[in-house]
């Protein structure tokens, strides 16, 4: 259980603010801890043996790489059923044989890493991802590389020295993947050992590469996936010229050879540029920004089944709570009011504006008849109703009386 905001954990005692100011998309950040256990409520060696053997885990969440390639497992006993059956099997046998085991996405699969991924989003305004590393001891999974997205490295079991190179390429698109930039190069710019409760920032772009030491390693790639200002306006591009066919027109015939012609395009195109901005509008584009940031953050949604029978009966004397992790934002417009949430908007009649104000700022149970504002006892539980459907409150589940063994026995 954390006891202070997720990303305040994770760098601790670095204050964010200085994390922010300093490292930020700048240049690496080590912490090393001498805390062994520190990430031992994500991740332990004990949770990865449980998931390798009770899980079935299986492609495309898992892949295998030895020496810097991908190793294709073949299947020992057939397809379908028979190969997912021996799954677990073949992965050992790589480890055996010196290969590393990538478990991709663990986050979707394991849920204290999904709940840390969704406190973080929600203070990153950006998605986060999980890919879990093991490797034998002495050996090398990848090659030196960089990545085209920031990333968080925290170390679980064993040790890792690893080598960090000067960045390749300042903040890189996603297509800007690397072409063994850093294969021959001997020449790092830091070395360490990485070891338990220990993290690494890299900004992307920055070369790296690991070897473990004399024990199996197992450590947390943390993925960081925001929203760059290169997405922001490439996005409202797309929007405008959607809905505007002068920008589909083509050029004009024989442009290319025509140096009229191509003066007379160099004329429209300038036009089309000033339209185009002129119709991008700062406000709407951050706006569209951030709620794309909110599908980063993945819905915690538990419970949302039995809520769905719960709101069958909900009264004015239901305890209701806004769910876990979820934040509300409302937006008035046209004699209307939207509620923002895991990426959707509802949109109701304005003057139920207060009670929805109340939910969204409230930290804790509450009843429908205890709302504010002027709707009716029929006009609450419609509301309320609804939001527990869409997922945005869900209903406490009524504390279960304890049983004295006298009243749990039977009479002879």
């Amino acid at each position: 259980m954390l006891t202070m905001p997720a990303f305040q954990w994770l760098i601790d005692p670095l204050p964010p603010r200085q994390f922010d100011r300093e490292y930020w998309e700048t240049r690496p950040l080590v912490i090393q801890r001498a805390a062994p256990d520190y990430y031992s409520d994500l991740l332990s060696l004990d949770v990865v043996d449980e998931i390798l053997s009770c899980s079935g885990i299986h492609g495309p969440y898992v892949r295998v790489v030895h020496g810097g390639r991908i190793v294709n497992i073949p299947p020992r006993n057939g397809r379908g059923v028979f190969e997912r059956a021996n799954a677990t099997e073949e992965l050992f046998a790589e480890l055996r044989q010196g290969a590393t085991v990538v478990l991709q996405s663990l986050q979707e699969g394991w849920p204290p890493l999904r709940r840390f991924c969704q406190s973080l989003a929600g203070e990153f305004s950006a998605a986060f991802q999980v890919n879990v590393y093991l490797t034998p001891a002495g050996t090398q999974g990848l090659m030196p590389h960089y990545d085209t997205h920031d990333v968080f490295v925290l170390q679980i079991h064993g040790t890792k020295h690893w080598r960090i190179f000067d960045e390749a390429i300042r903040l890189p698109l996603q297509n800007q993947v690397h072409e063994n930039q850093f294969r021959d190069r001997d020449d790092p710019a830091q070395t360490l050992d990485l070891h338990p409760g220990d993290m690494i920032y890299l900004p992307r772009g920055w070369g790296h590469a690991a070897r473990t030491n004399d024990d199996l390693s197992i450590h947390i790639t943390l993925g960081v996936h925001p929203i760059n200002w290169a997405m922001t306006v490439l996005k409202a591009a797309e929007d405008i010229v959607a809905s505007e066919p002068r920008f589909r027109e083509s050029l004009p015939i024989a442009f290319a050879r025509d140096d009229g012609r191509r003066r007379d395009a160099e004329r429209r195109l300038t036009a089309l540029l000033d339209d185009l901005r002129a119709r991008m509008d700062a406000g709407s584009m951050v706006a569209n920004a951030a709620r794309d940031a909110q599908l980063g953050r993945q819905p915690a949604l538990r419970g949302q089944l039995l809520d769905f029978v719960r709101a069958r009966s909900l009264d004015e004397q239901t305890t209701l709570r806004r769910r876990e992790q979820v934040e509300g934002r409302l937006s008035k417009s046209n004699g209307e009011v939207s509620l923002l949430f895991h990426g959707k908007s509802l949109t109701f009649p304005a003057r139920v504006e207060p009670e929805l104000s109340y939910m969204c700022e409230s930290e804790g149970g509450f009843e429908p008849g205890s709302l504010p504002g002027d709707l009716d006892t029929e006009g609450r539980l419609t509301l309320t109703r609804r939001l527990v459907n869409e997922g945005f409150l869900t209903v406490e589940e009524p504390a279960r009386s304890a049983q004295t063994p006298a009243s749990n026995s039977r009479s002879s």
